[in-house]
């Protein structure tokens, strides 16, 4: 899978350092590439670190990288790069899914892009961004929980705590979800689970989405969907003791701070 978020401020990363831990989490060792747009951006990539070969290439290269990762037969790529860099780069690959997660308020211009780029919008605040965005088919059920400016800089050090990580392998098996068919009109919160009791899903899609399903502490095959906005891993929280009500972090809607 190769796995693009564009990004104006430090959600893009934040995001990309979820979906290599949830990679990871489930036995991958994905590699990132990161170009900053701007300087809150480069700060937050100079913490970036974690179980992944990170690649920080020139905004001029980014192409020739990208071309050469997806010549790769084996291995997932998360790359975090500018929202004007949203139509370009694209791969052959079939798998390759493009997102647009950032906090910042996209410009009708920039919405307009990434509609027409086939990306989709993972969601980081209360609404769906940009007026344009209501439009858009391609919004993923799942959003970015709200983190505090301590939490973000240890989830870009690869710090996840149990709450960051299962929403990291939600995160992720939505990703691999999706990319069956990056081109999809719409995801629908049950579209997991009906992936897994189709017999034309591939093998090898079928077989990470239940190590998605192990890493989050249930070995059985995905009856329902995780990871789904305003209940994120809920399956697996009645198995644990549940989290105080004053903090239901990784199920509350979210407005990172770039």
């Amino acid at each position: 899978m190769i796995a693009t978020i564009h990004s104006d401020d430090r959600t893009g990363l934040l995001a990309a350092a979820l979906v290599a831990g949830g990679l990871a989490a489930t036995g991958g060792r994905p590699t990132v590439v990161a170009v900053a747009a701007n300087g809150a951006q480069a700060c937050g990539l100079a913490r970036l670190a974690g179980p992944f070969d990170l690649l920080r290439p020139d905004p001029r290269d980014v192409a020739t990288v990208m071309s050469g990762l997806a010549t790769r037969r084996a291995g997932d790529v998360v790359a975090v790069l500018p929202t004007y860099l949203l139509g370009g780069n694209g791969t052959d690959r079939r798998d390759h899914v493009r997102l647009v997660a950032t906090a910042c308020r996209l410009t009708a211009a920039q919405a307009l892009h990434a509609n027409v780029s086939g990306a989709w919008h993972l969601r980081c605040d209360d609404g769906p961004g940009h007026p344009a965005w209501r439009k858009a088919p391609r919004v993923l059920p799942l959003r970015l929980p709200r983190l505090s400016p301590l939490e973000q800089v240890r989830l870009l050090a690869g710090d996840l705590d149990a709450a960051a990580r299962d929403m990291a392998v939600a995160l992720t098996a939505t990703l691999l979800a999706l990319s069956a068919d990056p081109h999809a009109e719409r995801f629908e919160a049950g579209d997991l689970a009906a992936l897994l009791a189709s017999a034309d899903v591939d093998g090898n899609l079928r077989e990470r989405l239940l190590d998605c399903a192990a890493a989050l502490g249930d070995p059985r095959p995905l009856a329902t969907p995780f990871g789904i906005a305003g209940r994120a891993s809920a399956r697996v929280r009645s198995t644990r003791p549940e989290p105080a009500p004053a903090r239901p972090r990784a199920t509350q809607p979210a407005r990172l701070r770039a």
